[in-house]
């Protein structure tokens, strides 16, 4: 054999064009599964200001429908669709000129999720996320406060100086479940908590207050997916223009390369 020249062994030529034939070969793809939370809220406020009174009560139901799909240690989510179902609204004011009855019509788009993640801990699944919320009193005043939807603990969200889980005032806002359970099983799991908290803020004239009070279950349902088996399966093949690649040529290929390395030794010998 000259100085300088490489010999590339008939078996690791194999193995690379099987690679380049087979390139998800002995690679896995990530697993995923189908996740569905629904989040569904009935509550009541109460605004006085100045001496004024605003009474509210609302009731929907969240849904979110997707894929988590496994990104090292946490998920990645696929959103398909969100709905928002049985939204339901209403306020009333104390003032004889404002004794109309505010309906959901009047006040703003519904509520949504300002976000949503999945993490996993410790072989524990955690689902955190954080509704958008809006200002009440809805009626026209002087001041508008912001009123808190809800979210679920160690989620690191804070809406002004409340802390949300210190005013869980009956069951648990912490939406987690053991990661094994959802190996290959479809897992199914209820949560609900109470809250209630009254915040009270300093103005120049006078101390506004807001009592706010909603109950809250929370359903999470996660299956295995067989989406993202069908979206590798419809994944374009690679193509070779100018070769024909098939198993049998392959192993020709590799004979005769195996041979031609052995003639080239004998004949160097």
């Amino acid at each position: 054999m000259k100085a300088g020249s490489k010999f590339w062994p008939a078996s690791l030529g194999l193995g690379l064009a099987l690679c380049l034939y087979f390139p998800a070969l002995g690679r896995p793809g990530p697993r995923a599964w189908d996740l569905q939370l629904t989040l569904q809220t009935t509550g009541r406020y109460q605004v006085i200001d100045r001496g004024v009174t605003y009474n509210g009560d609302l009731a929907f139901t969240l849904i979110w429908e997707g894929t988590m799909e496994e990104d090292q240690e946490d998920f990645r989510l696929i959103q398909r669709e969100t709905r928002l179902l049985d939204w339901k609204a209403t306020e009333t004011s104390s003032l004889p000129e404002l004794s109309i009855i505010l309906t959901t019509a009047n006040f703003p788009a519904g509520p949504s999720f300002n976000y949503l993640y999945v993490l996993h801990e410790k072989n524990v699944i955690h689902i955190a996320f954080s509704l958008e919320g809006f200002t009440v009193p809805v009626h026209p005043s002087a001041e508008k406060v912001e009123l808190d939807l809800p979210r679920t603990a160690k989620s690191g969200f804070r809406s002004s100086s409340i802390n949300y889980d210190a005013h869980v005032i009956k069951g648990s806002n912490l939406v987690e479940l053991p990661a094994d359970l959802i190996e290959a099983n479809s897992v199914e799991r209820n949560f609900a908590w109470s809250y209630r908290h009254r915040l009270w803020l300093e103005t120049q004239d006078q101390d506004i207050s807001l009592l706010n009070d909603h109950q809250v279950t929370a359903k999470v349902f996660i299956r295995p997916s067989a989406g993202l088996a069908q979206r590798q399966a419809e994944r374009p093949r690679i193509s070779f223009p100018q070769t024909q690649l098939s198993l049998e040529g392959i192993l020709t290929s590799a004979r005769g390369s195996q041979g031609g390395s052995q003639e080239a030794r004998r004949r160097g010998s």
